[in-house]
């Protein structure tokens, strides 16, 4: 599976300023010149399902005090998970659970949506950091043989 952006949130407040952003980045990044594929959830158990789904991509996430305490299970569920990463969306209700938010696993902390620029950027180095193929089946290693019409997929 691709690497994905998932973005988690109930509001639409972070999908728009994300997308100008991540635009932005792939113009100014020569080494990425496209936009990483954005899959947008609602809840936990979705966001969790689609990084399952798609290993080594980042989730950002809009920390609610409603769902804090489901957000730092999640994130700790994650740090077992090296490839994955998790940018924490809060707003002024959550902006003091930053400190555990980080502890827990958050490898970027958003107060608000002028901080998209920053979040983008953050996203496409993690994205220049994961391998091109997220599986290392017989298949992928195969295919980067020197001498592939004996790998797997060959004759």
């Amino acid at each position: 599976m691709a690497f994905r952006l998932i973005l988690c949130e109930k509001t639409q407040r972070w999908a728009i300023p994300l997308r100008m952003a991540l635009r932005c980045a792939a113009e100014n990044d020569k080494r990425a010149p496209q936009q990483p594929l954005i899959a947008e959830t609602r809840s936990l158990s979705q966001a969790e399902a689609a990084l399952g789904g798609s290993p080594g991509s980042i989730l950002a996430i809009e920390v609610t005090a409603a769902n804090l305490p489901g957000v730092v299970g999640l994130l700790l569920r994650i740090g077992s998970r090296p490839r994955e990463a998790v940018i924490a969306l809060l707003d002024e209700e959550t902006a003091a659970a930053e400190a555990l938010l980080r502890e827990a696993g958050a490898v970027g902390i958003c107060r608000t949506t002028c901080e998209a620029p920053a979040a983008a950027r953050l996203i496409h180095r993690h994205w220049q950091q994961t391998p091109a193929a997220a599986g290392n089946s017989a298949t992928d290693i195969s295919s980067q043989l020197p001498w592939p019409e004996y790998g797997v997929t060959g004759g």
